[in-house]
C-alpha cells in the first residue's frame, strides 16, 4: 500500500510503499539526507523525527499510515556558500581566446563569388577566431541551409577544438547575439560540488555557489562510491545524483543572473578521477584495482545533454584531464590557479581535500602524489564537524592560560552549529597551547571542560567547546579524542606526503619558494597553527598562499582561455606520479607524524617555541 509522507521543514509531500526503508523512500522522493556512511548505520547523520521521536532513516521503515516527519538541520544536505570565488585576473600565460566564442557575421562581410556559402562564412570565422580551419557538423549545415549570413547576419558559436589549428561551429543564431556568451565552471568534488557562472566575453565571474555532493547518500569517501558503482544500477544512481546536484546549482546561478540556458555556450568540469568517470557514466572500478589505472585520462568533448545536464544542448562540455587513478582533473586544473607553471624555483601545491594531493615542481618539472588524508578537515567523520556553512566555527583562539577558556567566531557571525576545517585546526593548536591536550592527542581528564561520553558515535573523553544552551542546534559542540586521532591521521598523511616528494626529488623544505594551499579552507586558514599541529612544513608563513577552490578557478580559466585548456592537457602528460603506497620512506615514516607536531620536534622549531611560550603563560606540560 502506498502512503504519503510530509517532509518538514521543506513542506514537501512524497509517496512511498508501506514498510520500505525510510532512507530509500526519501531519496526516491528527492529528499537527500546527510547519510555519510552510505546508509550502514555508523554515522548517525540521517536522524529524522517522527512524532517527536528520533530515528535513523537508514534503519527505520515507513509506517503503515500517512505521516509527517521533520529533518533536523544536521541531517540535511543543503546548499552551502563558499567564502571564495574563482579569480580571473588576466595572466600572460592564459591570453583571452575563449573555448567557445560567439562571432557575428554580417552579410556585408561575405564575399560575392560563387564559392560555397559555408566556405564564405568559414573564411570570415577563421580570420576572427584566429584558427586555420573551421568545420561544421552535417546536421547543423542542414539546419542553417540557405544564405548562412542571413539578411541581418548570424552569430556562430565557434569551439576552438585545437587552438590555433582548428575549430568547429556548434550553433548559429539569427542576428547579433555575440554579447550573450556565458559559461559554467564546475568542480565535482567527493564532498561538495561547486559551480561558477562566467561571462566569457568579459572574462568575469558573475556568481558562484556550492552544495554537498548528493552522492554522500551512498558514502562519504570515494572508495565506497566506486564499490557502489559496481552494483547493478549503481553507476547510473551515482551519476544521477551528481548531475542533479549540478543542475540545481546551475538553475540557481542562471536564475539569479537572469541568464537564459541557451546563452550558455560552454561548460568546463574539473574533478578527481573517480568523480569524472562517474559523471561521464564510465565505470570507475579500475581506479581502485591493480594496476590502479583510470579507464581514460583525456575525456571527450560532448554536449551537456549527453550527461543529463539542463543546459544548452548546443554547448560544448569538456573536462580537465587526469594524471592517474588518484590525481585527477581537479589537480591539473588547480595548477592553473598557481604560479608554479611559470616559476623558476621549486614550489609546492597542496590540495588538502579528501584525497590530499600534492604537486612539487616548477616550469621545468612536475611530480605529484596522493595520500589518504580523508575528509576529516572537511568536517566529515568528526562528531561536531561541518563544512564551511553559515554558523560553522571557523576561528578559535585563547586568551592565554588554561583558565581563560577559548573564544571563537563563526561564518557569517551566526549562532554556532558545528566546526569546519579551519576551526578544527585552530582547536587542536589551542588545546595543545593551553595544555588541555598532550602531544599524543590525549585530553587532561581533570580539565573542567573535558568529560566522558558514551553515545552512538563512540565512547571516551571529549572537550566541550560550546554548551548546548549557546548553539543553534540545541546540542553541545565538542571535539572527541577519537576526532583528534582522525585529524592526526589526516594531518600526518599531508605532511608525510610533502616530505616524501621532497626526499624523492632531493629538495628540502627550505628550498621551496612558495606553497599554494587549496581546498575548503578558503583564505581563513592560519598557516602558523597548521604548522604547530604538524600539518604543513615549518617554513616562513609568508611563503604560504591560500588559494581557495583552485579546481573551480582552473575550470573557469579553461572557459576563457583555450591556451589554459591546452596547458592543462600538457600538465597531465608531463607530470610524474609517485605512488606513496609503494614508497618505502612514506610507509616507514608515516607513524612518526602521529604526534603533535611530530615525534621529531627539531623539524618544527617554530611550533616548539610557540607551544613552550604558550604553556609558560598559563598552561602546563
Amino acid at each position: 500500500m502506498s502512503i504519503s509522507i510530509k517532509v518538514q521543514p521543506y513542506n514537501k509531500t512524497i509517496f512511498a510503499d508501506e514498510g520500505s526503508l525510510l532512507l530509500d523512500a526519501l531519496r526516491a522522493g528527492g529528499v537527500y539526507l546527510n547519510a555519510r556512511c552510505g546508509g550502514n548505520g555508523s554515522c548517525g547523520r540521517c536522524l529524522v523525527k517522527i512524532g517527536g521521536r528520533s530515528v535513523r532513516a537508514c534503519r527505520a521503515k515507513t509506517p503503515a499510515r500517512d505521516t509527517e516527519i521533520f529533518v533536523p538541520e544536521l541531517s540535511r544536505l543543503e546548499e552551502i556558500y563558499s567564502e571564495s570565488r574563482p579569480k580571473l585576473v588576466p595572466l600572460k600565460e592564459y591570453p583571452a581566446a575563449p573555448a567557445v566564442e560567439k562571432i557575428f557575421v554580417s552579410s556585408s562581410e561575405m564575399s560575392r563569388d560563387s564559392s560555397g556559402e559555408f566556405e564564405k562564412v568559414a573564411t570570415v570565422l577563421s580570420a576572427k577566431a584566429a584558427v586555420a580551419d573551421i568545420s561544421v557538423p552535417l546536421d547543423l549545415l542542414r539546419e542553417i541551409a540557405g544564405p548562412l549570413s542571413g539578411a541581418n547576419g548570424r552569430t556562430f558559436s565557434v569551439f576552438r577544438d585545437r587552438h590555433p589549428v582548428s575549430a568547429r561551429v556548434l550553433a548559429a543564431e539569427k542576428g547579433d547575439t555575440s554579447s550573450r556568451n556565458y559559461g559554467i565552471a564546475v568542480d565535482v568534488g567527493t564532498t561538495t560540488v561547486a559551480a561558477a557562472l562566467i561571462d566569457i566575453k568579459s572574462s568575469s565571474v558573475l556568481d558562484a555557489k556550492v552544495a554537498y555532493n548528493r552522492q554522500i547518500a551512498h558514502g562519504e569517501d570515494v572508495i565506497t562510491r566506486m564499490i557502489y558503482a559496481s552494483n547493478p544500477d549503481g553507476l547510473d544512481a551515482l551519476a544521477h545524483l551528481a548531475v542533479s546536484t549540478i543542475n540545481d546549482l546551475v538553475a540557481s546561478l542562471l536564475y539569479s543572473g537572469r541568464i537564459r540556458p541557451e546563452d550558455v555556450s560552454a561548460v568546463s568540469v574539473a574533478g578527481n578521477t573517480a568523480m569524472a568517470h562517474i559523471l561521464y557514466k564510465i565505470n570507475p572500478s579500475r581506479v581502485r584495482l591493480e594496476p590502479f589505472a583510470p579507464v581514460i585520462q583525456f575525456f571527450p568533448t560532448v554536449s551537456p545533454e549527453r550527461l543529463g545536464l539542463n543546459i544548452n544542448a548546443n554547448a560544448a562540455l569538456f573536462a580537465a584531464p587526469c594524471v592517474s587513478a588518484y590525481v585527477g582533473g581537479d589537480i591539473t586544473a588547480g595548477l592553473l590557479a598557481t604560479g608554479i607553471l611559470s616559476s623558476e624555483k621549486p614550489c609546492l601545491f597542496v590540495d588538502a581535500g579528501t584525497n590530499g594531493e600534492i604537486v612539487l615542481g616548477n616550469s621545468e618539472f612536475l611530480v605529484c602524489a596522493a595520500c589518504s588524508a580523508g575528509p576529516a578537515f572537511e568536517g566529515v567523520g568528526i562528531k561536531s564537524g561541518l563544512h564551511a556553512v553559515s554558523g560553522a566555527i571557523n576561528k578559535v583562539s585563547s586568551l592565554g592560560g588554561r583558565g581563560s577558556g577559548l573564544i571563537f567566531s563563526t561564518i557569517n557571525s551566526e549562532k554556532p552549529k558545528g566546526v569546519c576545517g579551519t576551526g578544527l585546526i585552530d582547536i587542536l593548536c589551542e588545546l595543545l597551547a593551553t595544555g588541555v591536550m598532550n602531544r599524543s592527542g590525549k585530553f587532561d581528564a581533570a580539565d573542567i571542560r573535558v568529560r566522558k561520553y558514551d553515545d552512538e558515535t563512540g565512547a571516551g573523553l571529549e572537550f566541550v567547546l560550546v554548551p548546548s544552551t549557546d548553539t543553534a542546534t540545541g546540542e553541545d559542540i565538542v571535539i572527541t579524542e577519537a576526532d583528534v586521532q582522525n585529524l592526526m591521521r589526516s594531518k600526518g598523511a599531508v605532511f608525510m606526503g610533502i616530505s616524501a616528494l621532497l626526499k624523492e626529488t632531493g629538495y628540502s623544505a627550505s628550498d621551496i619558494a612558495k606553497i599554494y594551499v587549496s581546498g575548503g579552507f578558503g583564505n581563513s586558514l592560519d598557516a602558523k597553527k597548521a604548522v604547530v599541529i604538524g600539518m604543513l612544513p615549518d617554513i616562513p608563513v609568508e611563503k604560504y598562499k591560500f588559494i581557495g577552490n583552485s579546481s573551480l578557478e582552473g575550470a573557469a580559466r579553461m572557459l576563457v582561455s583555450s591556451d589554459a585548456r591546452r596547458i592543462a592537457d600538457d600538465v597531465a602528460r608531463k607530470m610524474t606520479y609517485i605512488d606513496l603506497g609503494a614508497n618505502p620512506y612514506f610507509m616507514n615514516e608515516y607513524t612518526s607524524a602521529m604526534f603533535f607536531p611530530h615525534t621529531d620536534e627539531n623539524l618544527f622549531p617554530t611550533a616548539k617555541e610557540y607551544l613552550a611560550a604558550s604553556l609558560a603563560r598559563g598552561g602546563k606540560k
